[in-house]
């Protein structure tokens, strides 16, 4: 008895291993799977890691290749899992390695690429695909300087493909290096040579208009219906950019219709939902926090929030000009918070929920006296912050409901915002943040400052300057001298920031506005109420000025 679960342990080892062996003329991938699974069950079978080991430079490529064909498809994971076998035979191949890393970066662990990397980066100093992989999983870790660094020489010496060309030119574009990040897509792009994603890129950089052979090429993937999702996307946005470029308003709006359209309703749905809750239950979870505590040594945090598009990047970057502040860039914290203290339905420790936001704060920030956490989202959750964190600030940017609502519309976000696609939900939208931000403002009037684009835009000075003291800044020469950032910007508004602050940018959508009626009449109480406001607010700047340069005019 004994002697037959033997043979029957071994039976089906020998018969996957026999398999494998069959395999690996004419289905390599097969193969290697095969002997994964030998592995699995045996992790130190010697016949299988003897074949792995075996397997030539040229077959470890083939299975590079397809492993990047499954990566291109979004099943990364499942490259990783068969490039793995491999390596697990091959542990020192840094072609297998760089692959690995870049696969990693995908699925969004640049730390895990760059801890994947860190064996061959002595061993393989000059390894062109190390050094790419490197690189790439660097500006993914959001270290975009290092990234160029390391990037651009490897393109100088024509050693980086299309996907590490586009993420050398993201990381000059997020530096304010606009026209290098336009230079290093241009050549390849003229020749063929660039992803969907880099000709994507390529239309946010530069007027396209006048080249045809890169135009065909958006054309060929916008006119494929077999082409991935994204790409259809990323083909129709640049699409509408290069019509409007060419004068074209009806068919930039088409595109953008197009590529909107492409969004499936389902992902809608689920975004609005959960921006419903969030609006639904973050004053009732504000209500449970107890006995705030007193400020305890952190810097001020200073909450930016609003409608994406309504100008909180350009309020960041102002205030980061500024000695004494420090940002954490879009950060997702006060979310984190709220989905982990803020669930149940029992008291909340302000002390716990003030720990939890000022954990691991990044280098810099903790020396700084006014923290900025910027993101428009926020404005769902900023109450609870304010509730917990007595000397907490924030700042709602605002901003004309149609110039923000088509700015959406008319830009692919990186991720987030769903609600951006279809007219009916960006309405609903504007509507649920303002009636939101309308609570916190009763709840804590003193400490929520109304920082609308028009009348910022209109006269900076006086704004910059309250918006210091808001933030229990001391003045300093030159803050309300903003001419624009030089500082890194990963947002949808990275080139508008670095031309400065100027008028006119609100009056876009009246160029589309026979194809926005529809917008324009959900959001027509929503345009009256906000048109007024900012009428008075510029009238009061202007009585204010006309004040200063005529102290006289007191009497009137």
């Amino acid at each position: 008895m004994p002697r037959r679960k033997k043979t029957r342990a071994k039976g089906p080892l020998a018969e996957q291993l026999s398999r494998a062996q069959a395999l690996m003329a004419r289905d390599l991938p097969g193969a290697i799977l095969t002997y994964g699974k030998v592995l699995d069950r045996d992790p130190g079978n010697a016949r299988a890691l003897a074949a792995l080991r075996g397997t030539t430079l040229q077959q470890r490529r083939s299975i590079i290749r397809s492993c990047v064909s499954l990566v291109r498809t979004g099943a990364a994971p499942h490259a990783l899992a068969l490039s793995g076998i491999l390596s697990r035979a091959n542990p020192g191949d840094p072609a297998l390695a760089a692959f690995e890393a870049r696969a990693l970066v995908v699925m969004k662990q640049p730390e895990a690429a760059l801890d994947r990397l860190a064996p061959f980066r002595s061993s393989h100093p000059g390894h062109a695909e190390l050094r790419a992989s490197h690189g790439m999983a660097t500006a993914f870790a959001g270290d975009h300087a290092a990234a160029a660094a390391e990037l651009e020489p490897l393109r100088q010496a024509g050693a980086l493909d299309a996907e590490a060309l586009n993420v050398l030119a993201t990381s000059l574009a997020y530096l304010g290096r606009l026209d290098e990040a336009e230079q290093v897509l241009l050549p390849p792009a003229r020749e063929g040579a660039l992803s969907m994603s880099g000709l994507y890129n390529l239309s946010r950089q530069a007027d396209l208009s006048a080249e045809p052979a890169i135009i065909a090429q958006i054309e060929a993937v916008d006119a494929n219906p077999g082409a991935p999702r994204a790409d259809r996307e990323m083909a129709a946005h640049a699409l509408a950019r290069i019509r409007e470029d060419q004068g074209d308003t009806d068919g930039a709006f088409r595109h953008l219709a197009m590529a909107n359209a492409l969004k499936p309703d389902e992902d809608i749905r689920r975004y609005m939902d959960s921006m419903r809750a969030a609006a639904e239950r973050a004053p009732v979870a504000a209500a449970r926090i107890a006995a705030p505590s007193a400020p305890s040594g952190h810097p001020r945090p200073v909450f930016i929030v609003g409608l994406p598009r309504s100008g909180t990047t350009l309020a960041e970057q102002i205030l980061l000009r500024h000695s004494r502040v420090a940002s954490l860039g879009e950060s997702t914290r006060l979310a984190g918070i709220y989905n982990t203290l803020c669930a149940g339905g029992g008291p909340i420790d302000a002390q716990a929920f003030r720990g939890a936001y000022f954990a691991s704060l990044p280098s810099g920030a903790a020396e700084a006296e006014v923290l900025l956490d910027k993101m428009p989202s926020n404005a769902f959750l900023c109450g609870l912050a304010l509730k917990a964190m007595p000397e907490a600030r924030v700042l709602h940017c605002r901003r004309h409901p149609m110039a923000t609502a088509f700015s959406a519309f008319r830009i692919r976000f990186a991720e987030g915002y769903d609600h951006s696609h279809r007219f009916a939900t960006l309405a609903e939208f504007h509507r649920l943040t303002e009636t939101a931000m309308a609570l916190w403002t009763r709840d804590f009037p003193d400490r929520i400052m109304p920082v609308p684009y028009e009348p910022l835009t209109e006269a900076p000075a006086p704004w910059i300057a309250g918006m210091a003291r808001f933030c229990g800044l001391a003045p300093e020469d030159g803050l309300a001298d903003y001419r624009g950032s030089a500082a890194t910007v990963k947002t949808a508004s990275l080139r508008q920031v670095r031309q400065g602050i100027y008028r006119g940018s609100s009056e876009k959508w009246k160029a589309y506005a026979p194809w926005l009626a529809p917008l324009m009449a959900d959001l027509i109480e929503e345009i009256a109420h906000y048109e007024v406001e900012t009428e008075q607010h510029i009238a009061r700047q202007q009585a204010e000025q006309n004040l200063a340069q005529d102290p006289k005019l007191t009497c009137a």
